[in-house]
């Protein structure tokens, strides 16, 4: 069994490698362990070798945390993006579904755009009569 066969097994088990998920082990004190097992089994473990091995199991680790950081920003990004959507929706007439409201009916102040403002003379939602229409402008 060569080196690799053996540490790419050793690596495989569940319970080191969950246990490095879960920072109960450090990548020196896995490829320590790694190099004390190959040792009692009579295979040699040169320092290049550990080095390689102990850089892998840290790019893991750096790279389990980068994932968890993306997915973190990812939900983040959803959650801005749904905001902006709503904020958007509120400005959207609510008449015709198509221009911004930049009409408010006097006296109940419901918002319109312009287009539907002048084809009412009682407003649509609380059917209340228009007596005059403020242009409004979006901040």
């Amino acid at each position: 069994m060569s080196f690799f066969d053996f540490s790419s097994a050793f690596l495989l088990q569940a319970k080191p490698v969950q246990d490095l998920q879960h920072g109960r082990v450090s990548a020196a004190e896995l490829v320590q362990a790694v190099h004390e097992m190959l040792s009692s089994a009579g295979i040699n473990l040169d320092i290049e070798k550990q080095s390689l091995l102990q850089t892998t199991l840290t790019l893991q680790e750096q790279l389990k945390e980068s994932q968890a950081a993306l997915l973190l920003e990812q939900e983040k990004c959803d959650i801005a993006a749904k905001e902006a959507d709503t904020a958007k929706a509120a400005w959207s007439c609510r008449v015709c579904l198509n221009n911004e409201v930049d009409v408010t009916l006097i006296p109940c102040g419901h918002v319109l755009c312009r287009r539907c403002s002048a084809a009412v003379s009682r407003c649509p939602f609380c059917r209340l009569q228009v007596s005059k229409t403020m242009r409004i402008f979006r901040p």
